[in-house]
């Protein structure tokens, strides 16, 4: 299911850009944020979204740098740990007088349960570092990188014992290769 919860500033006549979007919460996929220059953004939990399954999802929002954290808990357990905060889409909001809960696909239904909006006093992101959060973004980026050279690395591997990508001992071209310069002498 596409589902989206958006916050607004101003009340929605058209054309969402208008309406000075501060955050933007959509499931594709995944839960993702929109943040500015309209990036998706994932955010992070704890397993992968199973369909007919409740998740809880924690937006926390600094009004003084305009960012949010996003936090989703699938499995009951608690919030996985931030990685990374993400900027509202129009850094020109200065605050919240509309929300809009829908779905984008005519072939799915998302349920909500419940909504709670609470505005604490003092810092929201107070208890999450921003350095920490910026080193768990980048310890998932680098994991996520080693995990697709491992799979490169697995089909070349299978490849090779195939003959597929072995260079030949006579002139150093792989098979693909010497098919192609053979297709061409014709």
């Amino acid at each position: 299911p596409n589902a989206c919860v958006v916050f607004t500033q101003k009340e929605f006549n058209g054309a969402l850009p208008e309406c000075k979007v501060g955050v933007q919460f959509t499931v594709r996929g995944g839960m993702q944020l929109c943040g500015g220059n309209s990036q998706l953004v994932r955010i992070s939990n704890d397993g992968k979204i199973q369909n007919d399954k409740w998740n809880k999802v924690l937006l926390k929002i600094d009004w003084n740098d305009k960012v949010v954290v996003g936090q989703v808990d699938t499995r009951g357990k608690g919030y996985a740990p931030a990685i990374q905060t993400v900027p509202f889409r129009d850094n020109a909001c200065e605050g919240f007088g509309y929300l809009y809960i829908y779905n984008t696909d005519v072939q799915a239904t998302c349920w909500f349960t419940s909504l709670r909006i609470k505005q604490e006093q003092g810092d929201a992101l107070s208890g999450l570092d921003a350095g920490a959060l910026q080193a768990r973004a980048i310890l998932a980026k680098n994991l996520q990188e080693k995990q697709y050279q491992s799979a490169v690395e697995a089909d070349m591997e299978v490849g090779m014992v195939m003959g597929a990508i072995k260079s030949t001992a006579q002139h150093g071209m792989n098979l693909a290769e010497e098919q192609r310069a053979n297709n061409r002498a014709f």
